[in-house]
């Protein structure tokens, strides 16, 4: 059973507003994008509620999501539908900071003290940046620089998420989940798709400005088999002058290990698992789909949760490697 209570400023008052919900939706993401509440209420002249309202959601008193309202919505039938995001969602604004030898933890302490949000646990990754200038960039793309750089670094996944009104940096590795899904397994339905539309390359360069020569240094990754059988499909970054010579190399192996490939989306509908998020690593058995067998573990990209008054189903998108 959830519960949905909301916390109205005007009168000061906790409303439990769980039997006025109709149909209630909570989406995660793995990256860059602030989590969803999504929920349509039957107005009964009684709970008062009004943008920047906290409201909490549990199920089985376990704590899912907390969330800020930003919009409502109403109609002929007394239905309001309203949307709420968790405090990444006030990360959207844009500010200039300068960061020099910050670490990852430093600079997202940095940035939520200045917009007033509160900091859970934050792994202390090391990293450090010897300088670097943000002018007119909002405070999320700011911080998941620094998180894909971190990543770099350490050749490891991080994950940058709002705790239940926390915000927190953990490993992907310390979020593995121990639930199996596959057909035999909570799922129901699933699409599976291959591509080099969106994120195929099998040519990438990496420009690093030179103030010694006036030039620019070129690294360069290639594959010609892929050129051959798919066109050529180039990246091309202009690189941070401070990265030395290693840090560029190890960068252009990892991106072109990571995109010089078909990519793999498994998309799931399942019977709900509540403590499942974004960044989460489930376990996926299912054989034969397409061209190969799945039979390992995915890290979870996004998945919406919907709940009824009976019922409790969850959607979830997960690139296979």
């Amino acid at each position: 059973m959830y519960k949905l209570l909301v916390d109205s400023k005007v009168t000061e008052k906790r409303y439990d507003i769980t039997e006025l919900t109709n149909n209630t939706n909570i989406s995660f993401y793995r990256k860059s994008t602030a989590s969803k509440l999504e929920f349509t209420i039957d107005k009964d002249n009684v709970a008062v509620f009004n943008e920047g309202d906290v409201v909490y959601f549990y199920d089985d008193n376990k704590p899912i999501i907390k969330a800020y309202i930003f919009a409502k919505e109403s109609n002929e039938s007394k239905k309001i539908s309203v949307n709420c995001y968790d405090q990444l969602r006030y990360l959207k604004a844009k500010q200039t900071f300068e960061f020099i030898g910050k670490s990852l933890k430093q600079i997202i302490t940095i940035i939520a003290n200045y917009f007033g949000l509160n900091i859970g646990y934050i792994e202390d990754v090391p990293y450090i940046t010897n300088y670097y200038y943000h002018e007119d960039e909002s405070a999320f793309d700011i911080i998941d620089y620094h998180v894909q750089q971190s990543k770099i670094m350490t050749g490891k996944e991080i994950v940058f998420y709002d705790d239940f009104g926390m915000l927190t940096l953990k490993y992907a590795d310390s979020m593995v989940s121990n639930y199996i899904l596959g057909v035999d397994s909570f799922v129901d339905t699933y699409n599976y798709k291959t591509d080099i539309d969106n994120n195929t390359y099998n040519i990438i360069k990496l420009v690093r400005p030179n103030k010694d020569t006036g030039k620019a240094d070129l690294y360069m990754a290639k594959d010609d088999n892929n050129i051959k059988a798919w066109g050529m499909l180039q990246y091309y970054e202009v690189m941070d002058e401070n990265l030395n010579k290693e840090q560029l190399k190890e960068y252009l192996k990892l991106l072109f290990n990571y995109h010089n490939r078909k990519f793999r989306t498994l998309k799931l509908d399942a019977i709900g698992i509540p403590e499942l998020r974004g960044g989460n690593t489930i376990y996926i058995d299912i054989p034969d789909i397409g061209d190969i067998s799945i039979n390992r573990s995915l890290l979870i990209d996004s998945i919406t949760h919907k709940y009824t008054s009976n019922s409790h189903t969850m959607s979830l998108e997960m690139e296979v490697r």
